[in-house]
């Protein structure tokens, strides 16, 4: 004659308890799940290393704002082609870095919800000629407060930024893809992509200190 097997209470089964407050201890919880699930092979607590470029520079009458397409996460590329820049209106728009699914969730309702409202204690806003941002920002912040100058035209704007962009995903192993450009001046917003295969990507020539390189370990110029 088979028995049915059924769960005998315990202090540690929760099934055959009372619910308490300590059921919703989130510390808890969170810990509970770090032993459970390495144990299948995935670690979802880790961080998570996720890089980019965004890059923004004032000339005589509107803004130049530039990004490469590269999303990724760790060692793994996930998208080649992501688009970083997201309209606001015609004459706004906003940069995204880090989570992708967050940031463009922002960026939407920011997008389709916009209200202003004044900034609390504590916070600023600062104007800067130009600015750089994510990792790539390290390797080009040099170079774009050297190429501003006063009242830069709009296409001199647009190659400093274009290039700028190009020298980051040249050295930064979290940046590439293509570059995307948007223009942003009293007529509204442009945008525009540079593709490495194309016309109009910013080429970069290795330095010197590369030359001693055997000719086969030479990147060309992509022009």
């Amino acid at each position: 004659m088979l028995r049915e097997k059924r769960a005998v209470p315990t202090a540690n089964n929760r099934l055959m308890r009372p619910v308490t407050d300590a059921d919703f201890n989130m510390d808890v919880m969170e810990e509970e799940k770090r032993e459970a699930i390495p144990a299948l092979g995935f670690y979802p607590h880790e961080p998570i290393s996720t890089g980019t470029t965004l890059i923004a520079m004032e000339f005589k009458g509107g803004v130049v704002v530039g990004t490469d397409s590269r999303t990724s996460a760790g060692s793994f590329i996930s998208s080649r082609a992501t688009n970083k820049i997201t309209p606001i209106t015609d004459h706004m728009a906003v940069c995204r870095s880090g989570s992708a699914a967050d940031t463009q969730a922002i960026a939407d309702i920011v997008k389709y919800h916009i209200e202003l409202y004044a900034i609390p204690l504590g916070g600023f806003v600062t104007r800067q000629k130009s600015t750089a941002s994510g990792s790539g920002s390290t390797f080009v912040q040099g170079f774009l407060d050297n190429a501003w100058k006063p009242n830069l035209t709009k296409e001199e704007c647009k190659a400093i930024v274009k290039q700028a962009v190009g020298l980051a995903v040249f050295r930064d192993g979290s940046s590439g893809g293509v570059v995307r450009v948007a223009t942003i001046d009293k007529t509204g917003t442009k945008l525009e992509l540079f593709r490495p295969d194309k016309p109009g990507f910013p080429g970069v020539v290795p330095p010197s200190a590369h030359l001693s390189f055997p000719p086969h370990l030479e990147q060309a110029p992509v022009v």
